[in-house]
């Protein structure tokens, strides 16, 4: 028989527009406060999500700290003394961090989507990669119990940072897109009348944009002339200038940026995809590949990370650092019609093993476990 807990939650992923990290705290949220529990989602402003209001074992908790560039501050701060203050059962941490001054009598859990700081920290700033350093050293060592999104997010935190693998606990996460009936109105309202390769993600070095777009250039000087590339997504850390290189490679008609975009219109983008294509340096798990395979949308990817342990038989690899290898990956999916099917349905069965119900259920297994152990810092050389 499981104990109501009360759980506080970091919950500032939610203030502003989802990306990964958001995504995976408001589906996993709206499954775990439907299994019961009290649940104080912290923040530093009010929540997107008007939803929480609705839910009677929810309770929204706003600092409102006014000093600009405080929001960190906050979490180390005000956080803690909160918890304590409210004698809170478990704290709970979906994006990476702990706070540094968190009470030792309160068991916590960390959720680490990646280590893409030392796996490939060029792909970052380096102010973001001190930052992680010091803070994810310092909480997967606090944390009673780590939840990592995939078996290789788990191996790499024991390769990386010696995190003992009985404290960890893999628990995949899901589709957030709902596939639409039809996707032809948003399709017309950006001017998308031919087949296109889908990207999506945050513009970043980690993407591997630039060989993406290079792959693509090839792609329409050996005789591929039907097809675009729709790139969407915000502008992340980098500076890569894609607009410049795909004037160079004299594609400027048939590339498409179209930044961020709602849950709605992004699902109508992908339901009417020739090709997903993710050739990542490095992912976590990656979102998007399960949306694709859910929507029947065959995928290319890359050949490490967890890209390989997500689209199983769903996907054709590529090397990521070589532009001819994702130029040839693109031309066999696109001219193979037998191939592409075989990737549907392989992406069909995949998709059917991820679930935010079941990651619901796993995620609240390791909070019980986590109370019932107690806080205890780990050893860790």
């Amino acid at each position: 028989m499981t104990r109501e807990l009360s759980i506080a939650v970091d919950a500032r992923p939610l203030e502003r527009r989802l990306t990964g990290i958001g995504q995976y705290t408001l589906h996993l949220l709206r499954q775990l406060t439907d299994l019961g529990h009290r649940w104080y989602l912290l923040s530093n402003t009010r929540l997107r999500q008007g939803e929480w209001n609705a839910k009677e074992n929810v309770t929204c908790v706003h600092f409102n700290l006014r000093i600009p560039g405080a929001a960190n501050l906050l979490v180390h701060t005000a956080f803690p003394r909160w918890c304590k203050k409210n004698t809170i059962d478990l704290y709970w941490s979906p994006r990476h961090h702990l706070p540094l001054i968190l009470s030792r009598s309160i068991p916590a859990v960390v959720t680490v989507h990646d280590v893409v700081w030392k796996r490939v920290p060029e792909t970052m700033a380096w102010q973001s990669r001190m930052q992680e350093a010091c803070l994810m050293r310092y909480s997967v060592r606090r944390a009673t119990a780590v939840i990592a999104d995939s078996v290789s997010t788990k191996n790499d935190l024991i390769e990386l940072l010696a995190v003992p693998e009985e404290r960890i606990n893999v628990v995949p996460l899901a589709a957030t897109l709902k596939k639409p009936e039809n996707f032809q109105d948003v399709l017309k309202k950006y001017g998308l009348g031919r087949p296109y390769i889908l990207f999506i993600g945050t513009l970043e070095p980690r993407k591997n944009l630039v060989r993406l777009v290079n792959a693509f250039g090839c792609l329409r000087k050996s005789g591929q002339s039907g097809i675009d590339l729709v790139i969407t997504g915000k502008p992340g850390w980098g500076g890569e200038d894609l607009q410049n290189l795909v004037r160079e490679h004299g594609i400027v008609d048939v590339v498409h940026f179209l930044d961020y975009m709602d849950q709605v219109e992004l699902a109508a983008l992908l339901a009417g995809a020739t090709l997903l294509a993710m050739p990542s340096l490095y992912e976590g798990f990656g979102l998007p590949l399960v949306d694709a395979m859910r929507f029947g949308v065959p995928i290319l990817t890359s050949d490490r990370s967890s890209m390989p342990e997500v689209t199983g038989e769903a996907a054709v690899y590529v090397n990521p650092y070589e532009v001819d290898s994702i130029f040839k990956g693109m031309q066999q999916v696109l001219t193979d019609n037998r191939l592409r099917e075989q990737l549907v349905q392989a992406g069909y069965r995949q998709a059917e093993q991820f679930s935010w119900r079941r990651a619901a259920r796993a995620s609240e297994q390791v909070f019980q476990q986590a109370v019932s152990a107690g806080w205890t810092m780990a050893e860790v050389d």
